[in-house]
């Protein structure tokens, strides 16, 4: 009964309990985006933050950098970063990232 009144309590706070599908799936590849700002609109407003980071295989003995990160919020908002673009990550970001009481789920 406990778990049902949490699970509640997060529909009502705009978490999808049930379904996993992004309600809207935004490109940044520019600081000049407005998805770049709803980004740190979100990040700075996070609690949890479900993430993803994409790379071109090594093939070689040369480790090849991350190109691509994915945020995905409460909100039902993904981010899809084009780190080769946006440098650096917002602050609002990075702060995410590391803040000890943010949850994060490595997908």
């Amino acid at each position: 009964e406990e778990e049902e009144e949490e699970e509640d309590k997060e529909v009502e706070r705009g978490i999808d309990t049930g379904d996993e599908r992004p309600s809207q799936i935004h490109y940044v590849w520019s600081s000049s985006q407005a998805e770049y700002t709803q980004l740190c609109s979100e990040a700075s407003a996070a609690r949890t933050v479900a993430f993803d980071v994409e790379w071109r295989p090594d093939r070689t003995s040369r480790s090849n950098p991350a190109a691509v990160l994915q945020l995905a919020f409460e909100t039902g908002n993904v981010f899809v970063i084009q780190l080769r673009h946006v440098k650096p990550l917002p602050a609002s970001v990075r702060s995410l990232l590391s803040r000890p009481g943010c949850k994060r789920d490595r997908k």
